[in-house]
């Protein structure tokens, strides 16, 4: 691990900071464990959570403008690692607005919020699983091919192991960003991080799903990992892309230079197992 690298990363947002002192640092829990409970107290979960009103809500409806509704903000805030009991009061407006019946990236953004807050979700869950596609993923739309997009919404948010398993074979089919039938890459956005991600699917976000449940060394992973890896710059570090376009509440990075969040990222996932003690 590059020092001046690790340092740069260290000296950020506690959002960040205790990611890179659980993942990459190898920190004892107590230390991490710490630094994460700052993340409701101050910087970029303080801010996000200072724009919620008395009913738990960013916005008057639940999905909708993008990137300031209450389901996005609770999206960012969870990746940041904020506990989600802080925001359970947030999270449980899912339980009486089905607004999630009608779309299933928003299903899984509900399955994904009401299991992080620590609330009843099978209802969500039955829903999600009658929607499994036959090739394994998911999609908002009609047809039979699933989408890289509504597939990794849901994703990141299914307890089910078979279901997961599954949505899982159907990115690895794909090489995460490739035809299966031609080698093609499907869209080239896949091979453009951005955090946060929003709705979007790219191949670091899957490629960190896989980093999460400690499934890298499925072969057909290596397309991928060498993406990421033509990436890096000089320096040791992978650059901010672009936004999506829409409303945030502040910027997290400025644009046109290194990105923390997709250098720790990209880091944790091309070390695989956590790295010595800093």
């Amino acid at each position: 691990m590059d020092e001046e690298v690790l340092s740069w990363l260290l000296d950020s947002d506690p959002a960040l900071r205790w990611q890179v002192l659980r993942d990459l640092c190898g920190a004892p829990a107590a230390e991490w464990e710490a630094e994460r409970a700052r993340v409701a107290r101050e910087g970029w979960g303080a801010e996000l959570l200072s724009h919620r009103d008395t009913s738990g809500r960013w916005t008057r409806k639940l999905y909708g403008e993008k990137w300031v509704s209450t389901t996005y903000s609770l999206l960012e805030l969870r990746q940041y690692g904020l506990q989600g009991e802080v925001v359970r009061d947030s999270c449980a407006l899912f339980l009486t607005d089905d607004i999630w019946r009608a779309d299933m990236c928003i299903a899984g953004f509900a399955l994904t919020l009401l299991t992080w807050a620590g609330l009843p979700h099978d209802e969500v869950l039955e829903f999600v699983l009658a929607g499994q596609r036959p090739d394994g993923g998911w999609n908002c739309q009609s047809g039979q091919h699933s989408s890289f997009h509504t597939t990794i919404n849901v994703l990141e948010g299914v307890p089910d192991v078979a279901a997961a398993a599954r949505a899982r074979e159907f990115l690895l089919v794909h090489r995460l960003y490739r035809s299966h039938r031609t080698g093609e890459v499907v869209k080239p956005e896949f091979l453009r991080p951005v955090f946060p991600p929003r709705w979007r699917y790219d191949v670091l976000r899957a490629l960190d799903h896989f980093w999460s449940v400690g499934e890298l060394d499925d072969e057909r992973l290596t397309d991928a990992l060498d993406v990421l890896t033509s990436k890096r710059g000089k320096d040791g570090r992978w650059k901010v892309a672009a936004p999506y376009p829409g409303k945030v509440w502040f910027e997290l990075e400025p644009r046109g230079g290194p990105s923390r969040w997709n250098t720790l990222r990209a880091l944790r996932v091309l070390s695989r197992p956590r790295l010595a003690p800093c």
